[in-house]
């Protein structure tokens, strides 16, 4: 399956641990603008989230289609990640021909991000609850304004995603410190996003974190790593 059309590719962005070892890959969309370039990173969740219901789930089951295809060519690829809205996870929830293909990747994890969490209603934590009995759920751009350590210790995540701007501007605290211990209480472990030179890496090492996410790191095509594992 090849993993263009017009209008967008997907590429995998590396999360590291200290050691230098990949521990999971992120799966992100790259949408063209006008002259055919591509918005990343700063703009694609923006520009994706303006998308019809429609359209993204049409994404969504590309998405899910390409990473079975991953997966079927190698039992050894990592786990991958994919961003998911509550209209994807109503569609989830609902649809019995999705939960067989997600069954069928075991290292498949699905990140939830703030705007989807931002209530914290009883409706909402359901869907979530229905979400982890399919598939194992991150929490993404923890720090951004929305989540809190309320929603961590209800939600059952796997890994807790710290957003970078939150990093950039309280990584050296003693409260950002503390703050990992707090999340490390109530999942499997922390991922700090906006990793863009060695000094970043550096700052971490003296805390317990998973892993790390950013620009320090090359993204890759979905077709090179295929490419790889076949």
């Amino acid at each position: 399956m090849d993993e263009k059309n017009d209008n967008y590719q997907f590429v995998l962005e590396p999360i590291h641990d200290f050691s230098g070892s990949l521990i999971a890959y992120e799966l992100l969309t790259k949408f063209s603008a006008p002259g055919g370039t591509f918005y990343f990173r700063k703009d694609e969740k923006n520009h994706f989230y303006k998308l019809s219901q429609s359209e993204r789930l049409s994404i969504f089951r590309r998405q899910i289609a390409l990473l079975c295809d991953l997966y079927q060519r190698n039992d050894i690829a990592p786990k991958i990640s994919v961003n998911i809205d509550k209209d994807i996870a109503g569609e989830i929830t609902s649809s019995c021909s999705l939960q067989e293909k997600i069954s069928q990747m075991p290292l498949l994890r699905f990140e939830i991000c703030e705007f989807f969490s931002s209530n914290y209603d009883n409706d909402e934590f359901l869907l979530l609850k229905k979400l982890t009995k399919i598939c194992p759920l991150w929490l993404d751009n923890f720090g951004a304004g929305n989540s809190n350590l309320t929603l961590v210790m209800k939600g059952g995540f796997e890994y807790v995603k710290i957003e970078k701007n939150f990093f950039w501007q309280h990584g050296s605290s003693n409260a950002f410190r503390d703050l990992i211990s707090h999340l490390n209480a109530y999942c499997e472990g922390v991922i700090v996003e906006g990793i863009e030179h060695a000094s970043h890496e550096e700052k971490l090492r003296t805390l317990d974190i998973t892993g790390m996410q950013g620009h320090h790191w090359d993204a890759v095509k979905v077709d090179a790593i295929r490419k790889q594992l076949h």
